[in-house]
């Protein structure tokens, strides 16, 4: 089961051997855990990229587009905030 918990799987062979699980047990559940799980996770993110993909990119390309407009702003922004602070500090 640890290998549907993402995290766990890394404990999953620790926590067997510490459990008293014997080696040969332990392997025939890891590879049928690896037999449902691998092509699920595998068929659900291709699934999402093939389906979802497109619109992924152009939400990508937006968030640059709106992430240059907010580096601008926090630039000019800083450069106003240091003039005016440099000003009031020079009378």
């Amino acid at each position: 089961m640890a290998r549907f918990i993402p995290g766990l799987r890394f404990a999953a062979g620790p926590v067997s051997g510490i459990s008293g699980i014997p080696a040969l047990t332990f392997f025939i559940a890891n590879v049928l855990g690896a037999v449902c799980y691998v092509p699920i996770v595998d068929g659900v993110g291709y699934a999402i990229g093939r389906g979802a993909g497109p619109r992924l990119e152009h939400a990508r390309a937006a968030g640059v587009a709106v992430e240059h407009i907010v580096l601008a702003a926090a630039l000019i922004g800083t450069i106003y905030a240091l003039l005016l602070r440099s000003r009031r500090s020079n009378p």
